[in-house]
């Protein structure tokens, strides 16, 4: 692994957010910048439906992430 240590590994919508969204909710005061790589982890039972981005914008005021 190699780049810097981060405070959060994980975080959770703070609102519900629609199929094919752009940009949700997280907890503000993460630690994300734009480039990051996340993984968003699917709700349900089946294991194939999650997804991987890259952060564009993420506010740390407002949680708000725009991939």
């Amino acid at each position: 692994m190699y780049g810097i240590p981060r405070r959060s590994h994980m975080s959770r919508l703070t609102q519900p957010a629609e199929k094919g969204a752009t940009s949700f909710f997280v907890e503000p005061g993460l630690d994300w910048v734009e480039g990051d790589r996340i993984a968003l982890g699917p709700t349900s039972f089946a294991h194939d439906r999650s997804e991987d981005n890259f952060v564009l914008e993420y506010n740390n005021e407002t949680g708000l992430v725009v991939l």
